[in-house]
């Protein structure tokens, strides 16, 4: 039996509660945000099924808790229950009226403890938008909607759909249920994409580093909306480039940043094919941002703007995790040796990660998921695009970086890390270790060959991770197959 607590936030951090009087003619006290507390995890619905230790979402202290009730089901039942609605509850069907969080919450409620959540929540989004000025304040309900779903990017429930054993005990018997979990959190995965961004903040940071830049950004952002202009057309990566070669001539490398920042996010705003300047441009954009940051290298650490290697990270994190593979496949056709460049900046931040920030190693190991979710995806298409995009060689040699990373993290017993890296990458980076084992035998091979400490420290759950179900899991299964042959 496990209690149920509903968390309650605010999204708009109070604002509502001073503006609605003079926007609905009424006062209502918040944006709602809300997570199901249960099982000592707290779940939630953002770019899909999510969930993290209680407190550590990314939507800060909870205004307010409620007490639903105690449970009578297993977290087993509730994690199959979960798996069972994850059509209902993903990224693609999220609606700001008819489909939130708070739906979310209220249906994982009604299982529970057959019980709804407050009607008030619920009520919320319809009663604001068929106000008066409901029209007018969509744009900023649908705003802070969005910021649910960026900043829930990476804390998917991916073991949902793998192997019942993970909910249970995370025990695997066998090296088929080992390969078999891998392969099934392969089918069910999203790419973890960074798409939060104040393109307001971009822009006036790039008109102060460069004042004609104006014309492209009225062109480029909604100023209403603060997003990216909806336009059939392609985006004008060109005008882009040229102001990111007045950037980088400047000598400042300092004044990359909010270019690298603008690049990160428009390469998730082109859904269509580009032509062949823009696909030029946008590769000179990359390539040389990655050839800046791997020629620092050689010089004294120090001098290495680390805000440029957040961006570059975070650059690289959505051209191999976008939806419109033809970005991808574009910049592999202009330069065969770009990924291994890629690889060469992931390895760099690994090995030296206790230099960068939080979100310059959350940007770095999303990266990883990508790259090894390519590998996942050829477990389902053979012969698909995306299972060609890196050679065998170079997984290896990630392999070989995240070992290195994971040891040296276990072996410090995370305490002066805990700031830098979360429970949440440790889990994409078992993860992503497991993809490269399941599809290539050398890596296997390796594998045994290697120290891997990390495991046994896993297993044992030596650093304390307050609900470490999945990562013992991921690390049995990892054990299984690295210790024996398949059959």
């Amino acid at each position: 039996m496990s209690t149920v607590v509903l968390h309650l936030y605010d999204l708009s951090n109070g604002m509502a509660r001073q503006m609605s009087p003079m926007l609905l003619g009424k006062q209502i006290d918040g944006i709602w945000h809300s997570g199901i507390v249960v099982y000592n995890k707290e779940f939630y619905f953002g770019g899909g099924i999510c969930f993290d230790n209680i407190g550590s979402t990314p939507y800060g202290r909870p205004i307010q808790t409620f007490h639903l009730g105690t449970t009578t089901q297993s977290e087993h039942s509730f994690m199959q229950f979960l798996s069972s609605i994850q059509s209902q509850f993903n990224v693609n069907t999220y609606h700001v009226l008819d489909n939130n969080c708070n739906n979310f919450t209220n249906t994982c409620a009604m299982f529970l403890v057959n019980t709804t959540i407050p009607q008030y929540i619920l009520d919320l989004p319809n009663e604001a938008m068929n106000s008066p000025m409901g029209p007018m304040i969509r744009p900023m309900i649908e705003s802070m909607s969005n910021q649910i779903r960026d900043a829930s990017a990476g804390h998917e429930l991916v073991h949902t759909k793998a192997n019942k054993s993970v909910a249970s005990n995370g025990v695997h018997g066998s090296v088929d249920d080992a390969y078999r979990l891998f392969k099934e959190l392969g089918i069910s995965s999203k790419p973890s994409l960074i798409s939060s961004g104040k393109l307001e903040l971009i822009s006036k940071k790039l008109l102060e580093f460069n004042p004609n830049c104006k014309e492209f950004l009225i062109k480029l952002v909604d100023n209403d909306s603060n997003v990216v202009k909806d336009s059939s057309e392609s985006i004008d990566f060109s005008s882009l480039n040229e102001i990111f070669k007045l950037m980088k001539n400047s000598n400042a490398s300092s004044q990359l940043f909010p270019v690298l920042d603008l690049t990160r996010i428009l390469i998730l705003s082109q859904k269509s094919a580009l032509d062949q300047e823009s696909i030029g441009s946008l590769y000179h954009i990359i390539d040389t941002s990655l050839d800046i940051y791997i020629s620092s290298k050689t010089t004294e650490k120090s001098t290495i703007d680390k805000n440029c290697v957040l961006m570059i990270q975070r650059i690289c994190c959505n051209l191999i995790g976008n939806e419109n593979e033809s970005l991808l496949k574009s910049m592999i056709e202009v330069d065969s040796n770009l990924m291994t460049k890629i690889i060469e900046s992931i390895a760099f931040v690994l090995q030296n990660y206790t230099m960068f920030s939080l979100g310059c190693i959350q940007a770095t190991i999303n990266a990883i998921h990508n790259l090894t979710r390519l590998r996942a995806d050829l477990m389902k298409h053979s012969g698909n695009f995306s299972g060609h995009v890196v050679h065998d060689d170079e997984y290896i040699r990630l392999l070989y970086v995240i070992y290195e990373f994971l040891n040296g993290f276990t072996e410090k017993n995370g305490k002066n890390d805990s700031n830098l890296v979360t429970f949440r990458e440790i889990e994409l980076l078992l993860v992503s270790i497991g993809w490269i084992l399941c599809e290539n035998e050398d890596a296997v091979l390796i594998s045994q060959l290697n120290e891997t400490p990390f495991l046994t420290s896993f297993i044992k759950n030596e650093l304390k991770f307050e609900n470490p179900h999945t990562i013992i899991a991921y690390s049995n299964a990892l054990r299984t197959i690295i210790n024996k042959q398949p059959n």
